[in-house]
């Protein structure tokens, strides 16, 4: 992970109190008081995580990739969306996707949803989408597609009820506002120009070859000036 440029990860994501854990002991006298606890939100959602902090989550990435993640080389393009927000977009995708206003209040109103879901997990995350995509009358994959390619960059992904729980609530909701922005910043680019009928240039006629016999035989010498561009006018 090192050496493809995902760690350390550039946010962290929480899959829920119960899986970060501290070891307390204390003296001989106090090993039966000795128990796990929690590890305080403030003090984990800052600073670098540790291997084993990161293992839980990182299996379950694994488990998700399954059979598309064939060795290390595969990590930087298959890993990326998970440890950072330097994805690439595939151009492809964000033009078949993410290109009307209608799926840029989509994303929007998803994105609101998901703020609030309790708890926050692939089980509640896929009825949220299927619900509002009913109360929007429309079908899930109109919310699917757009959110994985807002929260990937790709048309193509593992489970994306899964990828969003693995991406984590807040990364997913900012990204899938910035898929809504990335609709409305492309909107109003100005148009490509296009050339007004009948403006569009001829192809250049290439001149037929000269016919058998004609060209000069290997005895005639011909004068530089016999058929350069520099010829008088009238001679032209």
């Amino acid at each position: 992970m090192y050496a493809a440029g995902l760690w350390p990860p550039q946010f962290r994501v929480d899959l829920g109190p119960a899986r970060h854990f501290r070891v307390v002991t204390g003296g001989h006298e106090d090993k039966v008081a000795a128990t796990i606890q929690p590890i305080p939100e403030e003090e984990w959602a800052h600073g670098e995580p540790t291997i084993a902090e990161e293992l839980p989550r990182l299996s379950q990435i694994l488990e998700a990739l399954g059979a598309r993640l064939g060795g290390p080389h595969d990590a930087p393009e298959l890993m990326a969306y998970f440890y950072g927000d330097d994805f690439p977009y595939d151009p492809a995708a964000v033009a078949k996707h993410l290109a009307s206003e209608t799926t840029a209040g989509h994303l929007e109103k998803l994105a609101s949803q998901l703020e609030t879901a309790q708890p926050y997990t692939p089980e509640t995350i896929e009825a949220a989408i299927r619900g509002l995509a009913s109360e929007l009358g429309i079908k899930a994959g109109e919310l699917i597609h757009p959110s994985r390619v807002a929260v990937t960059g790709s048309a193509v992904s593992p489970d994306l009820f899964v990828v969003l729980y693995l991406v984590g609530r807040p990364k997913t909701v900012e990204r899938l506002r910035r898929g809504r922005d990335i609709i409305r910043h492309n909107r109003e680019l100005p148009a490509p120009a296009v050339a007004p009928p009948g403006d569009t240039q001829r192809p250049v006629e290439t001149p037929p070859p000269a016919p058998p016999g004609s060209e000069p035989g290997p005895d005639v010498y011909l004068a530089s000036g016999d058929f350069g561009d520099d010829r008088p006018p009238e001679e032209a």
